[in-house]
């Protein structure tokens, strides 16, 4: 049985109890913080690129049953991939513990408005294999599935989706517009989220950011896009005011550097709802039909 991933946007909004089991690691972690603090951050490092998944019931996955189901091979793992409408091609990118069922509102628009709407489960989500991954194997994955539908015209994220498109853009891949749902543009959402809800001590989130500078094989600074050289297609940004985890003062940071960018602040839908809501949905819909050449 799949485990039910971790539900840190819950935690920080305070909308829920603090599991059992992450109180149990958050003992660990000031047990061993300070004694071993090498150890514990590996420990929590692998914990940190463990996403767990929700297990779909047959009625969660008849949302499916409008479009194509395919599984693409990509390095050892069986990509999950669902394909909607027919039209300019949109690649839609889900969030760090999420999936291509969460999108489904988002999907199922597109594919109304005359757009093709392709969405995926990354490694060690959703219906993927995997039980770890990060913004590197999503990134390259996005370019992947680009080169096998010949470009998308858009991209559409949400949270951390956002952040592995922007690696995917930085790193040559070419799209004509470019729609951000929440977007962590520091590594406050990325890193910042897991050591609030464990209660990770400084010591050992500086050697669980050095280990993770060996995995991806470059510094966290280079990936960050607050911190990037972007040249940036069409953007706009959709966010809440009150995103507890991707948080609008630091969107205002990443617009400053790029002004070209439109952004929409929507009003009480937090972290997750916004996905959900229909006046987003128009919006999206509105800048992707924006200048379209048909």
């Amino acid at each position: 049985m799949a485990e039910e991933p971790i539900d840190y946007v819950s935690i920080i909004e305070r909308k829920r109890a603090v599991p059992a089991k992450i109180r149990i690691v958050r003992t660990i972690t000031r047990i061993f913080g300070n004694i071993a603090p090498s150890l514990t951050s590996k420990i929590l490092l692998s914990l940190f690129q463990t996403p767990g998944r929700i297990k779909l019931n047959e009625e969660m996955k008849a949302v499916y049953s409008n479009g194509l189901v395919e599984y693409v091979e990509f390095n050892g793992q069986s990509i999950f991939t669902y394909t909607e409408g027919e039209g300019p091609k949109v690649l839609l990118v889900h969030g760090w513990g999420s999936s291509s069922y969460h999108l489904r509102h988002i999907t199922k628009t597109l594919a109304e408005y005359g757009f093709q709407a392709i969405t995926f489960d990354a490694p060690a989500h959703g219906q993927s294999s995997g039980k770890r991954t990060n913004g590197k194997d999503i990134a390259l994955f996005i370019r992947h599935l680009g080169q096998l539908h010949d470009g998308f015209y858009a991209i559409v994220s949400h949270s951390f989706g956002g952040f592995a498109t922007i690696v995917s853009l930085a790193e040559g891949l070419s799209i004509e517009k470019f729609i951000a749902i929440s977007l962590p543009v520091n590594t406050d959402p990325l890193f910042g989220t897991f050591y609030r809800v464990f209660n990770v001590p400084p010591k050992v989130q500086k050697k669980m950011e050095q280990h993770f500078e060996k995995i991806i094989g470059r510094p966290l600074q280079s990936v960050t896009p607050i911190h990037m050289d972007l040249a940036l297609p069409p953007t706009l940004i959709i966010h809440d005011r009150n995103d507890l985890v991707t948080r609008l003062e630091h969107v205002h940071e990443f617009m400053a550097k790029h002004p070209e960018a439109e952004l929409f602040v929507t009003e009480g839908l937090g972290h997750r709802r916004i996905i959900k809501d229909a006046t987003v949905h128009q919006h999206i819909v509105s800048f992707l039909k924006k200048d379209l050449k048909t």
